[in-house]
């Protein structure tokens, strides 16, 4: 039997079932909690991946063979995997925010990956408008927070948009580590990183040998290890099911 779901009620159905559990771990004896815990799927921790141009057969657990995505593919055998369905958009920027936030594109607040065009659309404006993001609605990470998440996000900043002091973590993630600008994440060797509200430098990337696009060498600060190693961490110092709830979006 098909029914029909918006937006607002599949958000409300998954922000009630989750609390509906939260409160249930407080109650339970050491003998039950360890009982719910050998059942992750009680409540389970989440990871989800997004990918930037990363085309449907892009996988070994979608039929590619000839690049090997062997932790990928393990992860789709024990969970799920889709198999019909679309991308938010085609470029980058508006695709991850239609999807944290559950919308059509055309309904998001950010459209594309350039700042918005003028009410006559005679051009672009010369900067955000302060109210674009963090947006009124929200967020698939202000959902989770709300039902005892813990949440962080890695990568490239979801609305592409650069926020100010304070504001990186007051939309639904608990921490960020990743880049500010989403011109940034063009090349593997930034000049720099940030740490919710703080720069991190990286002064070995500075020659241009080294941050040519593209290139993957053996000199300078390799972004990816260091989002790895973020990564790695928060999971580990997050992996309860219940004292340590996971959230975590890593953009690519």
């Amino acid at each position: 039997m098909k029914t029909k779901m918006n937006r607002r009620k599949f958000l409300g159905t998954v922000a009630a079932a989750s609390a509906t559990l939260a409160p249930l771990a407080q109650s339970l004896t050491a003998g039950q909690k360890t009982a719910v815990k050998a059942n992750p799927l009680s409540k389970p921790n989440i990871i989800l991946i997004m990918a930037d141009d990363l085309g449907y057969a892009g996988l070994g657990s979608y039929g590619q063979r000839l690049i090997l995505t062997p932790q990928i593919d393990k992860m789709a055998a024990s969970g799920m995997r889709f198999t019909n369905f679309y991308a938010g958009n085609t470029v980058c920027v508006p695709s991850r925010v239609s999807m944290l936030m559950g919308m059509h594109p055309g309904h998001a607040p950010v459209r594309d990956n350039v700042l918005p065009h003028l009410p006559n659309f005679s051009g672009y404006m010369e900067e955000y408008p302060g109210d674009l993001w963090p947006p009124k609605l929200p967020t698939l990470g202000q959902v989770m927070k709300k039902a005892g998440y813990k949440t962080a996000q890695f990568g490239k900043l979801e609305a592409g948009i650069p926020l100010p002091k304070g504001k990186m973590t007051e939309h639904g993630w608990d921490y960020w580590f990743g880049f500010k600008e989403t011109d940034d994440a063009a090349q593997y060797y930034p000049l720099e990183l940030w740490k919710n509200d703080e720069k991190i430098p990286l002064e070995e990337n500075r020659p241009e040998d080294i941050r040519r696009s593209g290139i993957v060498g053996n000199r300078g600060v390799y972004s990816e290890d260091l989002f790895i190693e973020e990564i790695l961490n928060f999971i580990r110092n997050n992996k309860d099911p219940f004292e340590g709830k996971l959230l975590k979006e890593i953009n690519i």
